[in-house]
């Protein structure tokens, strides 16, 4: 049987992206590490994966707000690309960091092309940085693939702009 193939990001202050693979590795995908430049020069690379991983870190130094830089840059190479990547059903995993470009981009709550973008991550409030684990409920109803079958997940909550605002 052929493995599912994995692009997992890397450069540019990611971080996490060896572990990010070789955790691909172990649920039998074929993973690969892209330099942020190569997909950015390459967005067709994209479509030879099922599945899009961006692990956490500092990406570009989290300069302007955190994810703010790749969020602006996978927007002008990518954005188009992604959405069908998307919408077709492919896979896409972002954390710490990688979740903050997600909200960046104007991915969540949807990925139709030209929607307003409803969301941010702001600083906590109050503004420190936050470090704790955190148990969530699964909704029954969920379709993520990840999360199917699950009740409850836990996760370790780490960051100074993780305050989620929606419009």
């Amino acid at each position: 049987m052929k493995k599912p193939k994995a692009l997992v990001l890397c450069g540019d202050g990611i971080n996490c992206e060896l572990e990010s693979e070789y955790a691909l590795q172990l649920a039998g995908f074929e993973s690969s590490l892209v330099h942020t430049s190569q997909l950015l020069s390459q967005p067709a690379l994209l479509k030879q994966h099922q599945m899009l991983v961006l692990p956490g870190g500092f990406s570009f130094g989290d300069e302007i707000a955190s994810g703010k830089v790749l969020a602006i840059k996978l927007k002008e190479h990518v954005q188009e690309l992604l959405a069908d990547f998307i919408e077709s059903g492919s896979l896409l995993l972002a954390s710490c960091n990688g979740f903050q470009v997600i909200v960046q981009m104007g991915l969540l709550p949807s990925v139709k092309a030209n929607q307003t973008h409803v969301s941010s991550l702001v600083h906590n409030t109050p503004t420190r940085f936050t470090n704790h684990w955190v148990t969530l409920d699964v909704d029954p109803a969920t379709t993520c693939k990840f999360l199917t079958g699950l009740k409850t997940i836990e996760l370790p909550i780490r960051h100074g702009e993780g305050r989620l605002v929606v419009e």
